[in-house]
């Protein structure tokens, strides 16, 4: 599996924390 780069790593975060609030 391959590594998540800066950009794919903040959009995850962002989704993981936003996604649970809705």
């Amino acid at each position: 599996m391959e590594p998540f780069s800066p950009e794919q790593v903040e959009f995850f975060n962002k989704a993981a924390v936003t996604l649970p609030a809705v």
